[in-house]
């Protein structure tokens, strides 16, 4: 019997779905589209003459051989992971590039500029790469190594990553100026029962969801999923009521009669710079991580 030499990559492509036993979830970890990962799976079963998975229209489960398969490779690719980690963090060194994830806020940052223009000064010659997006696709990217770390509004428990707390950020709601909680002293979650209030969609971050807005819901306000938390919403909505999350201080009168006000006893939430504790980090991201933490000492972070 010929002896078959197997491309180290599709092992690697089957230990992803087999942790996942999903092909949608695996492909979508890769970065890879979902029918080619199917037929790479089909040519590794191929060559070694037996099923690896059983396929159904519900789930996706692992053979006998398949299971001993996992156990053997687990491993091998713990090894990948982190070699790969290692080679993109050496070549972000030699590019000179940082690169960084932050969430979306309902304004700019100021406080995350200032960190930005300082390390500017400081490391003229690196570049800092910053990307948008979600907490799932930065904790995914991180995980793969295509970020270097990422600001979030909550930490990450677990062995596997380091979070380092830096400022406050406010849950706040905007209104027009004749709306009765405007010129309130203090705005406070039970003001909220039986407003319309907009907020992000639930299925984007569900804990995320239930921590920022679950007090609010019991409390007896309605909620109104969006995509955008946009200022604009009120224009066509008087008694609408738009949630949002900025930088503390958030109390501030808007343009176009539009007030904003935190609400003093939500819950607390702080920007915090999170990266793998695991794994080799490059030099200029080091030096971020560092700035980051005397700025955060300072309190001017």
């Amino acid at each position: 019997m010929a002896f078959v030499t197997i491309d180290p990559r599709l092992l690697l492509q089957f230990a992803a779905v087999a942790e996942e036993l999903s092909f949608t979830a695996a492909a979508r970890r890769l970065g890879v589209a979902q029918p080619w990962l199917s037929a790479r799976i089909r040519r590794l079963e191929d060559q070694m003459g037996t099923a690896l998975f059983e396929r159904s229209t519900r789930r996706v489960t692992l053979t006998a051989i398949g299971e001993q398969l996992h156990r053997q490779l687990g491993p091998f690719a713990a090894a990948f992971a982190q070699a790969s980690t290692a080679i993109e963090a050496l070549r972000a060194e030699a590019e000179g590039v940082v690169r960084l994830g932050c969430p979306i806020l309902g304004e700019p940052d100021a406080r995350q500029a200032d960190l930005l223009r300082t390390f500017a000064g400081r490391y003229p010659d690196v570049i800092v790469d910053v990307e948008a997006g979600s907490a799932a696709t930065h904790i995914e990217k991180a995980q793969r190594g295509l970020l270097d770390m990422f600001l979030s509004l909550e930490e990450l428990r677990g062995a596997a990553w380091e979070c380092l707390p830096l400022h406050r950020v406010a849950l706040s709601v905007m209104m027009h100026a004749d709306d009765p909680l405007a010129n309130r002293d203090d705005v406070r979650v039970a003001d909220l029962a039986g407003r319309r209030l907009a907020v992000f969609p639930r299925r984007r971050a569900p804990a995320h969801f239930e921590r920022i807005y679950g007090a609010m819901l019991r409390a007896g306000a309605q909620a109104w999923e969006t995509p955008e938390l946009r200022r604009s919403l009120l224009r066509d909505s008087p008694g609408l009521i738009v949630t949002t999350i900025v930088p503390a201080p958030a109390d501030a009168v808007l343009r176009h009669g539009v007030v904003r006000r935190e609400i003093i006893d939500a819950e607390p939430l702080r920007m915090t710079l999170i990266r793998r504790r695991s794994g080799f980090h490059a030099r200029a991201a080091e030096r971020f991580w560092r700035l980051a933490a005397e700025a955060s000492q300072a309190g001017s972070a």
